[in-house]
């Protein structure tokens, strides 16, 4: 899994392939 920093959270959220691809 990737680890994606979304809109600006200090925490970091893990999103897995397929979902990345959709951002």
């Amino acid at each position: 899994k990737v680890l994606v920093n979304m809109f600006g959270r200090d925490t970091p959220v893990e999103l897995d392939s397929l979902q990345i691809k959709k951002l």
